[in-house]
C-alpha cells in the first residue's frame, strides 16, 4: 500500500460520503467517479482526480489503535486537539491506488498534492469532519485548516512532522518525519550547538524541500550547503524513534547567515 494515505476523522458515525457533492466541489474538469454505481450508499468512493485514482472508504467506528489520540497529544500547533478527537465516532481511509513499486519523487509529490486536494474537498462537503491525519508524518491537522493547506504547493505542515531532538548540554537536533514517503528516507539534523533551534529547523526544512524537488540525490558521504562556509555531511543510517531509514546530517562548518541547501 502507498505510504501516501490519510484518515479523515468524523464526529458523526452516521455520516456518509457525499459522492455527488464531492465531485462538484472538485470540479468535473479534474474529477470523475468510477465504479459500478454502488457509491450512492456513501460507504466508499472510487474516483479519478488529476488523472490518478483514489479510494475513499468509510469506517463506522473510531480509529482503533490509539494513533489519533497519540497524534493529538503531539500536535503542539493545535492546543485543542486532544479535546477535539475525543468526539471521534467514525473515520474515512483515503488513499491513492498506485503500484507497489516506488513512484518517482515527482509523481509522489503530484499524488500527494492531489490527495491533499481530495482531503480538503471531503472537509468542505462533510460538516462532521474533526481533523485529518497524514499517515507518513503522523501529523494531525484540524479540519479548519485544510482549505489553506490545499492551496499550498508543498503543504509541509501536513506532509512532514518537524521535532526537536535533545542532545547533550546546549545541543539540539531536528527530526523530520514523513519524507520517506517521497524519497525513501526521513531526515535528522544531528544535535549541535552551532545554530539556534529555529535556524537548524530551517536548514532541515530547506534540505527536505530540496529533496522533494530533486529526488533522493544524496549519496552516503555527500555534503549539503550553499556556500564554502557551510558544510553539512550526509550519512545514511537510522535514528531511535523513527521507523524508516534516515539521512543523518551533521553540521561540520556553519554559515549562520545563509540557510539554503544544495548538493556538492
Amino acid at each position: 500500500m502507498s505510504r501516501l494515505m490519510a484518515m479523515v476523522i468524523l464526529a458523526d458515525r452516521a455520516a456518509r460520503i457525499p459522492a455527488d457533492r464531492l465531485l462538484a466541489t472538485l470540479g468535473p474538469a479534474r474529477a470523475s467517479l468510477l465504479g459500478d454505481g454502488t457509491q450512492a450508499t456513501g460507504e466508499h468512493v472510487l474516483l479519478r482526480l488529476d488523472g490518478r485514482i483514489f479510494v475513499v472508504i468509510r469506517m463506522d467506528r473510531p480509529v482503533p489503535d490509539g494513533s489519533i489520540e497519540a497524534a493529538a497529544a503531539q500536535a503542539y500547533w493545535w492546543p485543542e486537539a486532544g479535546q477535539a478527537v475525543r468526539r471521534q465516532a467514525a473515520h474515512l481511509i483515503v488513499a491513492p491506488m498506485v503500484p507497489d513499486a516506488a513512484q518517482p519523487v515527482a509523481d509522489a509529490v503530484a499524488t500527494a498534492r492531489s490527495l491533499t486536494t481530495l482531503l480538503a474537498a471531503l472537509v468542505a462537503t462533510m460538516p462532521s469532519v474533526i481533523a485529518v491525519h497524514w499517515s507518513a508524518s503522523e501529523v494531525l491537522q484540524p479540519a479548519s485548516g485544510m482549505a489553506e493547506l490545499a492551496r499550498e504547493a508543498l503543504p509541509l505542515s501536513l506532509w512532514l512532522d518537524v521535532r526537536l531532538v535533545p542532545g547533550t548540554g546546549q545541543a539540539v537536533g531536528i527530526a523530520v518525519r514523513g519524507l520517506d514517503a517521497f524519497v525513501g528516507r526521513d531526515l535528522v539534523m544531528e544535535p549541535t550547538a552551532a545554530l539556534p533551534p529555529a535556524a537548524l529547523a530551517q536548514r532541515a526544512l530547506n534540505i527536505a524541500v530540496y529533496l522533494l524537488n530533486a529526488g533522493p540525490v544524496f549519496r552516503d558521504g555527500d555534503t549539503a550547503g550553499i556556500s564554502p562556509a557551510e558544510r553539512i555531511r550526509v550519512r545514511f543510517g537510522t535514528w531511535p524513534g523513527l521507523p524508516a531509514p534516515v539521512y543523518r546530517l551533521t553540521m561540520e562548518e556553519v554559515d549562520a547567515g545563509r540557510p539554503g541547501a544544495g548538493r556538492r
